[in-house]
């Protein structure tokens, strides 16, 4: 092996020295402790070259012998596919590949020559699988050759003295490997020369933890504690105490339906199990608990997850970054994640919050708004109204733990959000913030980006304001601002006519269009848009009164059309943006499944009959923008492929089907 030489060297050094008489400078004079001299052939000594001895049990998957190992690299043939093995995370890999193939022997086949690394690190060439196999035969494997369950920690060093305790080298190990050949050559030849271990020495064990010693007694007693718990390291391993620590450290992955969701466990045993894309953190509570079996979490008071992850879990394997879990015949694995925690710098989010404008939406407000909050730097909270700034509230950060809070004190109609934040996911354009006390998410998204040509947002949609014929007269009241509301904050004005020509004149302009009545029906409504430099464009408003009455739409009609097929919202009041999520309405569970190609969200959904015809109820929809869909919704019109439904006497959903 590559480290013989420097021993042979070192040794040779050692016999030199035996033959050299008095030496005229002393190197440090100094009487090692007695019980930190190492004595060949002695029980520590026969520990510590069991600890460091080459484990042949690591890679039977390769050799099915725990008398060697495989030099690697090595070359593998599985299953008609060639892999390399790299190293030890390669052959866990490996056997988890036999595994899902059915651990058939047949299906591995080692590319031959190989070299083979026995316990004493000495090595043979092997030319193929006929003399491995000989060898494989004629291995008797003996437990007490190899102590698998502790480590040493290097480097480690032994200060080497002459009779008359002169130090004459000092000698520092790097791996087992060296430290085996150093412990092989304490022979009765050199017993003329003394060797003591230089204290305090580390070692680990196998389920992570480490222990201190600082002296030979206190080493040969660790190591043979470890020995002796070998067999039971597994349960060792599941210790209550060690199983929380490892919790509340990082986040955990749990995957569920092949979607992977971040888990924090925090120390006061409540946790969160965030949604990727979604914008809601899921809450609950958790709990350890030591059993008759083993360590036992409970899930408790889930917020969602119930019937998957609620109820007590055995703890059965407790890798150092994997926690497995069994109830009955199922099982779940969690695994460690420590790279993904939340790291929301507060310095960076206050720059990042007064940078630009940010669209918000959340669950705890029951309307739709179209504004966008401005943050200042002296704390204030502005959105703009028209051509007007005004304050709503003011806004500071917060650090507490890992965790950076944005702490809101705001006015009505946003009263709702005068919450502490917890910011779970955050960057330069994204902040996700939850507060499990109300089960409220709060998601802003910040907006640069204002078009220099405003007409093109005006020009991106047919603007459509329907409303139902209440009276049957063809007449009803509009509000005219909500067609183009996401547009007009970037307009420098915005006004209403009844004709072309009084929009290009700018004149006679309708006095109040929050509450406009129709002159007829349809009608047309000429919006003229100015930009800050004077130039202007008209947009033409579409108003319409229907006909809602919901004669031939019974409940059990717009059950049965929700639940087949995939539903599309193809009109929101006079825009198609919703158009891109699909709705999959599941008929037992209450379920609507609201996806796109970035985000899917888990909605309720529910049918009513009211005196006015059949009520369709959204809730839980946990999504920027997507969430105006939440609350009641009139079925005015219900065919087998399209429904349309009115919310009050303003706004207007239309859904389609599409069936594959």
């Amino acid at each position: 092996m590559k480290i013989k030489l420097t021993y042979t060297l070192l040794f040779t050094f050692f016999a030199l020295i035996m033959f050299t008489g008095c030496q005229d400078e002393a190197i440090d004079p100094n009487t090692p402790n007695e019980q930190e001299t190492l004595i060949p052939s002695s029980t520590l000594v026969n520990l510590m070259t069991q600890t460091t001895a080459n484990d042949g049990a690591v890679d039977n998957v390769l050799d099915e012998s725990s008398c060697f190992t495989v030099e690697l690299p090595v070359t593998v043939i599985v299953n008609g596919i060639t892999i390399t093995i790299q190293d030890i995370e390669d052959i866990e890999e490996l056997e988890e590949l036999l595994e899902e193939l059915g651990e058939n022997e047949d299906l591995l086949e080692l590319v031959f020559p190989i070299t083979i690394i026995f316990n004493d690190y000495t090595e043979l060439v092997i030319e193929n699988l006929e003399q491995l196999e000989a060898l494989i035969d004629e291995c008797i494997d003996d437990e007490d050759d190899v102590i698998e369950c502790v480590d040493f920690q290097y480097p480690i060093s032994f200060s080497v003295f002459n009779p008359q305790f002169v130090l004459i080298d000092t000698v520092v190990i790097e791996n087992d490997e060296q430290l085996y050949e150093f412990l092989d050559s304490l022979d009765d030849e050199n017993e003329a020369l003394i060797v003591s271990l230089n204290y305090p020495v580390t070692l680990e064990y196998a389920n992570g933890e480490t222990v201190e010693v600082n002296s030979n007694e206190e080493l040969a007693n660790a190591i043979e504690a470890a020995e002796d718990d070998c067999e039971g390291n597994e349960a060792l391993e599941c210790d209550e105490d060690e199983i929380a620590e490892k919790l509340v450290t990082c986040n955990w992955i749990y995957e569920l339906e092949g979607f992977e969701y971040e888990v924090v466990f925090n120390e006061d045993g409540t946790l969160e199990i965030l949604e990727g894309d979604a914008t809601s953190a899921i809450g609950g509570h958790w709990e350890l608990s030591t059993t008759d079996e083993g360590v036992v979490i409970t899930f408790s008071e889930l917020t969602a997850f119930q019937d998957a992850l609620g109820g007590s879990w055995l703890i059965v394997d407790c890798d150092p970054d994997e926690l497995e879990l069994v109830r009955g015949d199922d099982s779940i694995e969690l695994y460690r994640n420590c790279e993904s925690d939340v790291n929301c710098p507060a310095q960076e989010i206050s720059e990042n919050l007064q940078e630009c404008s940010w669209y918000f939406a959340s669950n705890l407000l029951s309307d739709n708004y179209y504004n966008q909050f401005y943050f200042t730097p002296n704390g204030e909270v502005f959105i703009v109204d028209g051509n007007n700034e005004v304050q709503v509230g003011v806004w500071n950060l917060a650090v507490e733990g890992d965790y950076t809070y944005l702490v809101l004190d705001m006015e009505e109609p946003y009263q709702a959000l005068s919450i502490t934040w917890k910011i779970i996911e955050c960057d330069d354009y994204h902040l996700q913030l939850i507060d499990l006390g109300s089960d409220g998410y709060l998601v802003l998204e910040k907006d640069c980006d204002v078009d220099e040509n405003i007409f093109e947002c005006f020009a991106s949609f047919d603007a459509v304001i329907t409303k139902c014929d209440e009276n049957s007269d063809g007449i009803e009241e509009f509000d005219l601002t909500i067609a183009y509301s996401n547009c007009t904050p970037f307009a420098e004005n915005v006004t209403y006519h009844e004709t072309l020509q009084d929009a290009d004149a700018n004149v006679n302009p309708i006095a109040t269009p929050e509450v406009y009545t129709n002159l007829v029906n349809p009608q047309t409504i000429y919006v003229r848009v100015e930009d800050a430099s004077g130039n202007y464009e008209v947009f033409e408003l579409q108003l319409i009164v229907e006909d809602c009455s919901p004669e031939g739409c019974s409940e059990q009609d717009v059950d049965a059309f929700l639940t087949s097929c995939i539903w599309n919202i193809v009109n929101y009041n006079g825009s198609d943006d919703f158009m891109i999520y699909n709705l999959d309405f599941e008929a037992e569970s209450g379920i609507v499944v609201i996806y796109n190609n970035e985000v899917t969200i888990d909605a309720s959904w529910s049918t009513s009959q009211s005196n006015d015809g059949v009520i369709v109820t959204f809730s839980n929809v946990a999504g920027p923008n997507i969430q105006a869909i939440t609350g009641e919704w009139l079925v005015v019109e219900c065919e087998e492929g399209r429904i349309e439904l009115h919310r009050g006497n303003e706004e207007l959903m239309v859904l389609e089907r599409t069936c594959d």
